[in-house]
């Protein structure tokens, strides 16, 4: 039995040193594709540096190259979709070394060229990217020149150069190369090829422009899937594949730096064969293993001698003491053996002899219990039935309070509700109602408490405010006020010593479609209206719908132009007092704001879903802190 928990521990250590070494060949990737991005970075700029001094007196003569050829067909009439272009090619300044001519069109086609494989070439079906890049020239009034870079097609350092035509029908095109640039380009492989062989694990190095219909020769097709993820995410992708029953690790790793005017990054595909490696790990595990051997066996021989010398009287022991369960505690073992051990059969009998007399009285105790609990277990159930059957109606209750969707959009068609309970019932509400102007109301509210308390808070308010619209009051202030006087005298008299201080934050609107205004009365929560991207903020009266220091004062009511776009966001202080997220702090009102300016320019569906789905990502496995309810009205 020794020998058992001895392997586990050799086991376990051999798993912990396999994952570690595996760890650590990953840990050496990701330092060397580090090391890789900068190094061709750093070569990259070296080699956009090199070019800067070369390009810039170089540009000036392409452009008084690129509008003369413009200009001369111009005065001639002559249409450059027919135009010779060979002949401007043979009559063109030597100086510039153009090495191809393109005539593009507004449907973004090739209609003209002196590289008859490009011919009929469509850019907006080849690549969506093309088709802005090509509005922006056909936008352009002035030359441009784009920057050296390699075509893959030739494998040439070339440069090209774009001019529109002045009724902005055509594109000229020329493309250009340059020893100089072809230079530099040695120096940039030359260190590819350098960095390749400083580590004899990779077995290939490729430098691509990052184009999403990129057919460059270096390319694996099977894993263009990851080029173009590496694209879209600009982030390193790594895969594994397996070749000639060996492991290798294809790495595309995403390099920021503006290769041309239509290329704004590159991707390094990095292929290596990770079999090297791991054959190392498989080395080491061998050889720990033999070791092991070596060394446990003759160690568990010499053990097991020495443990038998000690066990067997107790084994004996254990034999006599087979019969003794849980169930019987009448059988007696016999003294016998060496002191030691006739001392411990002896203390073993006195020991059955006082669990015998405990059993009894325990059983009888435990009959006893058990009868008792039970009683009690069927009691709690029966209350916890009637109290879960209570909150459900209650909850009933409350919904049936609350306005019916298709009543809202009556008004507002395009609204959302966030409404998130803390518990089955809720003291936040929200409310709505036509008055006797004709207006729309509506109220967002946030009683005192939440759960059964809150909720039969929020009915009482609702109540109050449903009162107060009967006796005929229209303005939102009248109607607050009023609700207030309604309130505190429902609770003055609830038995406390201060008379009730129990109310609501409430935020209540007025529409006027035919005006186009809406009129806003608060309690302590703000009105936020968000205008074109920009936030309007309307302060609340620092009182409760309720007793108060200043509940004497009538509260003060606001006017606002509506004007279509406008969105209106109306809440409670559950959504900003949430705790959550990496540091367990409150959400707050700042990072709300943000929130609702960042998502107002969405559908309202989708800002309910999104806002939904904020909360309860903070939120995470954390108790939810309050009830909550956020409306967003959009003005159509």
């Amino acid at each position: 039995m020794t020998s058992i928990p001895i392997c586990l521990s050799f086991l376990f250590y051999m798993l912990v040193n396999y994952k570690e070494n595996l760890s650590k060949i990953e840990r050496n990737r990701k330092w060397q594709s580090d090391f890789i991005l900068k190094q061709i970075r750093d070569n990259l700029n070296l080699y956009d540096s090199g070019l800067a001094f070369y390009e810039e007196s170089f540009n000036k003569h392409l452009i008084r190259v690129s509008q003369n050829i413009i200009n001369q067909h111009k005065q001639k009439s002559l249409d450059l979709s027919k135009a010779n272009l060979y002949e401007i090619l043979q009559n063109s300044d030597p100086d510039s070394i153009i090495d191809d001519l393109y005539i593009i069109d507004r449907r973004y086609t090739i209609v003209n060229t002196t590289f008859k494989k490009d011919s009929g070439l469509n850019f907006a079906e080849r690549d969506p990217d093309l088709k802005i890049f090509f509005d922006s020239i056909f936008s352009a009034s002035h030359c441009i020149v784009d920057r050296f870079t390699v075509e893959r097609s030739t494998n040439k350092t070339k440069k090209y150069c774009y001019q529109t035509t002045s009724d902005k029908q055509y594109i000229l095109e020329m493309g250009l190369t340059s020893k100089n640039s072809t230079t530099y380009k040695h120096l940039l492989d030359s260190v590819i090829f350098s960095i390749k062989n400083q580590f004899p694990e990779i077995t290939s190095i490729h430098l691509l422009q990052a184009s999403y219909n990129s057919n460059e020769p270096g390319l694996i097709k099977q894993f263009k899937p990851y080029y173009n993820r590496a694209i879209s995410t600009k982030s390193n992708q790594h895969l594994k594949f397996l070749k000639n029953r060996e492991i290798r690790n294809v790495a595309y790793l995403y390099l920021p730096i503006q290769s041309s005017q239509m290329f704004d990054a590159y991707i390094i595909q990095v292929i290596s064969n990770d079999s090297i490696k791991k054959k190392l790990i498989r080395d080491e595990l061998v050889q720990s293993f033999y070791f092991f051997c070596l060394t446990f066996f003759p160690l568990l021989g010499i053990l097991i001698i020495v443990a038998r010398s000690f066990t067997k009287p107790i084994m004996s022991l254990s034999e006599q003491t087979k019969g003794i369960d849980e169930h019987n505690l009448n059988k007696e073992i016999t003294i016998r053996g060496a002191q030691e051990l006739k001392e411990l059969s002896s203390s073993f009998n006195n020991m059955l002899r006082r669990l015998r007399e405990s059993y009894e009285t325990l059983e009888d105790k435990v009959v006893e219990r058990t009868t008792e609990i039970q009683r009690q277990k069927q009691i709690i159930e029966e209350k916890h039935l009637e109290i879960t059957d209570s909150i459900n109606y209650a909850q009933r209750i409350q919904q049936a309070l609350l306005p019916q969707d298709s009543f809202i959009k009556s008004f507002i068609p395009d609204y959302f509700i966030v409404y998130q309970p803390k518990e089955a019932v809720s003291g936040d509400f929200y409310w709505a109602d036509i008055l006797a102007n004709g207006n729309f109301a509506f109220a967002c509210a946030d009683s005192t408490g939440h759960g059964v308390p809150g909720a039969i808070m929020s009915i009482l308010n609702i109540t109050n405010l449903k009162k107060s619209v009967k006796e005929g009051l229209v303005e939102p202030a009248d109607i607050l006020n009023q609700t207030r006087v309604g309130v505190i005298n429902d609770i003055a008299n609830d038995g406390s010593e201060e008379g009730g201080n129990d109310g609501m934050d409430c935020v209540l609107l007025s529409f006027d479609f035919q005006k186009y205004k809406v009129s806003i009365s608060m309690a302590n929560n703000p009105v936020w209206i968000i205008r074109n991207n920009e936030l309007i903020k309307f302060s609340p009266d620092k009182m409760p719908v309720g007793r108060h220091i200043h509940q004497n004062l009538p509260f003060n009511q606001y006017e606002f132009d509506l004007m279509k776009g406008d969105i209106i966001y109306l809440f409670s202080d559950g959504f900003s007092d949430q705790f959550g997220g990496p540091k367990q702090k409150k959400f707050k009102l700042k990072t709300l704001e943000n929130l609702l300016i960042e998502i107002s320019d969405k559908e309202i569906e989708v800002q309910k879903h999104e806002l939904y789905r904020v909360f309860n990502h903070w939120k995470g496995e954390n108790e939810q802190t309050d009830d909550v309810c956020v409306v967003g009205f959009k003005i159509t």
